[in-house]
């Protein structure tokens, strides 16, 4: 087989791939099921990409602050990359919500002079880079980021399902309500949620479904933050992220209360597009994708564990990346033990 036929056999393994989720989704949405999967951004290749300088890093109070040193990866430096344009890369297929004015933009931020700002505002947030190192300090090399069975990494996101399993993004009508086994259950609006405390989070992201997108930029609120704010029992032992269409996803409480955790409303220094979950989700980078849902509503905290939308369609109950837990097959007996 010469390359140009490989080439063609290759496009169109993709393409049927394509077609394939497309499909599935809309016969979904038909049988009372929307595929509305968290992890379901596809990611495509571009040279666009927004790197925080992070010299002067900020981090959540409590943590002890890292050496953030100039990385390298294996093989040489990392690119250089332009920087990331006002529109979207998801722009092409954006909803109409997705044009509202971007309320962190600098015309729009707060006017507080820098030196009276609390710390953790939007224009000064504690900093928390949770990608992997190795054991002086340095950032790992690509192939050490990459957990078994991923494909090689890329470096921005897509929608990849068809419009009408998309959620609404209207920033006017994003309510969260974080509740269950809370002494003081509590909702937000979008611009109290932006009122709170915030956290910039670079991380690496991994889809069950392969891929991989690394130095992902993301902003927002900690889980752990909002848990405080409510007073989480002793009793609560999971947590139950509710979004729009009835999905969910259950995280362990002590891996959902980690400082990498949040309640995301930015992403790549812009606004969360609609078609990666906008105006919010939440973020659980420490598992496969789908653990991070999109459209986000609700954060539950609950004693006994709940399977969530694809936890209970034969995917892994706990989802680590690097445990390559991917099916329930995998899981051990007794696992599920709700």
């Amino acid at each position: 087989m010469n390359k140009n036929q490989g080439r063609r056999d290759s496009n169109l393994s993709s393409a049927q791939r394509r077609e394939f989720m497309k499909s599935a989704a809309v016969l979904g949405t038909l049988a009372g099921f929307p595929l509305i999967a968290a992890c379901a951004d596809e990611a495509k290749p571009s040279d666009l990409l927004v790197k925080r300088d992070p010299s002067k890093p900020r981090i959540p109070p409590g943590q002890t602050p890292a050496r953030i040193q100039p990385s390298n990866v294996a093989g040489g430096e990392q690119p250089q990359v332009a920087p990331q344009p006002e529109v979207s890369p998801d722009a092409d297929a954006a909803q109409t919500d997705d044009v509202e004015a971007d309320p962190l933009k600098p015309s729009e931020a707060e006017s507080t002079p820098e030196a009276a700002q609390p710390e953790g505002t939007l224009n000064d947030p504690f900093y928390y880079d949770a990608r992997k190192r190795d054991a002086s300090g340095q950032l790992a090399s690509l192939e050490e980021r990459s957990p078994p069975g991923q494909k090689k990494p890329q470096p921005e996101l897509t929608n990849m399902l068809p419009a009408p399993a998309r959620g609404d993004s209207s920033r006017d009508r994003f309510r969260l309500k974080v509740h269950g086994e809370v002494e003081s259950p509590f909702e937000l609006n979008f611009f109290e949620l932006l009122k709170l405390p915030q956290t910039e989070v670079v991380c690496d992201i991994h889809c069950v479904t392969t891929w991989s997108v690394l130095d992902v930029t993301w902003l927002g609120v900690t889980i752990k933050h909002l848990a405080d704010k409510a007073g989480v029992k002793s009793s609560a032992k999971h947590v139950i992220f509710e979004a729009q269409h009835g999905y969910t996803a259950n995280v362990p409480l002590d891996e959902a209360l980690l400082p990498n955790c949040l309640v995301a409303h930015r992403l790549q220094g812009s606004a969360l597009p609609a078609a990666n979950g906008g105006p919010v989700r939440n973020l659980i980078p420490d598992l496969y994708f789908w653990k991070s849902a999109k459209w986000l509503t609700g954060i539950r905290f609950v004693e006994k564990d709940e399977p969530g939308y694809w936890e209970v369609r034969g995917y892994h109950n706990h989802a680590d990346p690097w445990k390559e837990e991917r099916y329930s097959w995998q899981e051990p007996d007794g696992f599920r033990n709700w």
